[in-house]
């Protein structure tokens, strides 16, 4: 959703609200998370004019499905979140709280993607005591434990695993 601030920007209006629903069609920004689609956002917000300053405040809120990093079962993952940020027109390196807009124009759904970005946790989990999968079958764990030997044995060290079982006496 692109906002056309002209008429804030032009001086006829102090405040131009906004409300839009969506869903993300590209989710090429989580693609280090493995995301599978997107559900329906909602978006409610306001630009005012304070000063000569522009002052974007959004809520936003909706849902996006994922595979869990661990087990690789999908999840729906709530997200929501309010953004208070200073709009320019320039990139100061100095504000890290300001988003850049265009030709009068600003993009909402930049705007929100970036804030989900930022608030994503590091590793997306269906729950926090997921137990993952067996790495040999497969089996996810938390549907109960597998039938896998997980005795490794270092390839060097094989010849001393019957040292102990010679009837020999030394």
């Amino acid at each position: 959703m692109v906002l056309d601030l002209t008429v804030l920007t032009s001086g006829k209006k102090e405040k131009l609200e906004f409300e839009f629903e969506w869903t993300f069609e590209d989710l090429g920004f989580l693609r280090q998370h493995s995301p599978i689609d997107s559900g329906l956002f909602h978006a409610k917000g306001q630009v005012l004019k304070i000063s000569e300053e522009f002052v974007l405040q959004l809520d936003y809120s909706g849902s996006l499905n994922f595979i869990c990093e661990r087990c690789l079962d999908s999840l729906e993952y709530a997200s929501s979140g309010k953004v208070y940020k200073a709009l320019s027109t320039q990139e100061d390196e100095e504000e890290e709280d300001v988003v850049i807009y265009s030709d009068h124009q600003l993009n909402l759904v930049e705007v929100v993607e970036d804030d989900i970005l930022m608030n994503l946790p590091i590793q997306i989990v269906c729950k926090q005591t997921c137990k993952g999968i067996c790495r040999t079958c497969g089996k996810n764990f938390n549907e109960g434990p597998c039938t896998c030997n997980t005795e490794t044995i270092d390839s060097r060290l094989e010849s001393l695993k019957n040292f102990f079982n010679n009837d020999e006496e030394v």
